[in-house]
């Protein structure tokens, strides 16, 4: 979304705002749940250092756009809806998108990536698992690859290299087919081989206990990011569409990007709560943070009880009784010392 440089009047405006308010929901909670299931993958001890970093390459560019491009996208529709088009530079403009666009399409060649090697697997079960190199060297590549395509064709449309209302199109419908429609594709059909050798094979894997257990953590995690991509698809594939639409209005730009921005949020949630291991420990951090805040809050004193006490310290140091007393005292003393002189 960019803000309207014409100097028109505001269109939808409470639209405008729902979408203000879901953007700052989106920053908040995305920035929490990627960042709790990327604590979750760092310290499993049941996965390898491979499928980590793998899993991993998922969730850091979600991460990285709730925390970055998040308040941006809400100060852009803020200015938007104050129809303040100078609010920022051109420059700053073309930068956000080019970094939220590859972050963005970069998740989905991710989950591709990850489904791909999981498919690898069952079909060849006695396969050396994938090494620690060769899962940096993809996610590295995969990145490389990311960067390259969204500045290469996305950056020559914003800086006006291309300039031709058809070229544009052909350049927009081929980055999205790039970057989305064909990871979806290779998606699907890696799930479904999976399905279908786990289905055929599913009593030769019973009988042997020492595999189940070995694949239990990586048929959780499997669970886990197949939820993932039905979320991204679901929520991702209009986005795609809305892009290929010739001229879309205005209305249409928002509608799509609320619910595109909406996965950023929910792809961490639906992977701990598909995830038992994660699910429990998540819950268990909880449960220990709010025994913590409660234990906190019941031993601090309040102020009540240090007042009653000062008043307390300063009734019994300074009673009426207590000096009548001392009074009574000293003049026995000093008319006792008067006897003793006479």
């Amino acid at each position: 979304m960019s803000v309207n440089k014409t100097g028109e009047g505001v269109e939808h405006p409470q639209l405008i705002k729902f979408a203000i308010f879901h953007c700052c929901t989106v920053f908040v909670v995305g920035a929490i749940g990627n960042g709790v299931t990327l604590w979750c993958i760092a310290t499993c001890t049941r996965l390898q250092r491979a499928v980590k970093v793998l899993l991993a390459s998922v969730f850091l560019p979600l991460l990285l756009i709730c925390l970055v491009s998040g308040p941006i996208t809400s100060q852009v529709l803020t200015a938007v809806l104050a129809n303040d088009p100078y609010r920022f530079s051109r420059t700053f403009e073309i930068v956000h998108s080019l970094f939220y666009s590859a972050l963005a399409q970069m998740v989905h060649v991710y989950i591709a990536a990850v489904s791909l090697f999981r498919a690898v697997a069952v079909w060849s079960p006695h396969r050396q698992a994938v090494k620690l190199r060769v899962a940096v060297a993809v996610v590295t590549c995969i990145f490389i690859y990311s960067v390259l395509v969204t500045v290469g064709m996305l950056g020559s449309m914003y800086l006006g290299y291309v300039q031709e209302r058809s070229l544009k199109r052909t350049v927009t419908v081929l980055y999205f087919f790039l970057n989305t429609m064909m990871p979806i594709l290779v998606t699907i059909t890696c799930y479904g081989t999976m399905m279908f050798v786990v289905r055929r094979n599913k009593r030769r894997l019973a009988n042997s206990q020492h595999s189940v257990k070995a694949h239990s953590a990586c048929d959780e995690a499997t669970r886990a990011m197949l939820a993932v991509f039905l979320s991204t698809l679901i929520l991702g594939f209009p986005h795609s569409v809305y892009h290929m639409i010739e001229d879309p209005p205005m209305i249409y730009d928002i509608i799509f990007h609320i619910l595109f921005s909406t996965h950023f949020a929910l792809d961490p949630l639906v992977f701990v709560w598909f995830n038992r291991n994660y699910r429990k420990r998540t819950v268990e951090k909880m449960r220990l943070g709010l025994a913590w805040i409660t234990r906190c809050s019941s031993s601090s004193p309040t102020p009540k009880t240090n007042s009653s006490a000062l008043h307390n310290y300063t009734s019994t140091s300074v009673s009426p009784d207590h000096t009548t007393s001392s009074k009574k005292q000293t003049d026995s003393a000093m008319t006792h010392g008067t006897d003793s002189g006479e």
